[in-house]
């Protein structure tokens, strides 16, 4: 597991396709802004675990194939984050 620090306005990036900021932090409490493609999908871990147990099938999509790539790159409009 990768663990970076970062500041608030501050960004990593994930497989040239997903951005997380850090958009506030309040105490113990951290607030992480997403920019991805519609076609992933992004669950908190309690979430993905509940869809897992149910058999809701895939709960999370992770990135997709490189063939997928293309079309959402067309369609992904960089959303202004908080």
């Amino acid at each position: 597991m990768l663990v970076l620090s970062r500041r608030v306005g501050e960004e990593i990036v994930i497989a040239d396709r997903v951005r997380v900021r850090v958009a506030a932090v309040r105490g113990k409490s951290v607030q992480l802004a997403f920019a991805a493609p519609d076609s992933v999908r992004i669950l908190r871990q309690e979430i993905y675990a509940l869809r897992q147990s149910f058999g809701c099938g895939e709960a999370s999509s992770a990135l997709l194939p490189a063939e997928a790539d293309e079309a959402d790159q067309e369609n992904w409009s960089d959303p202004q984050l908080v």
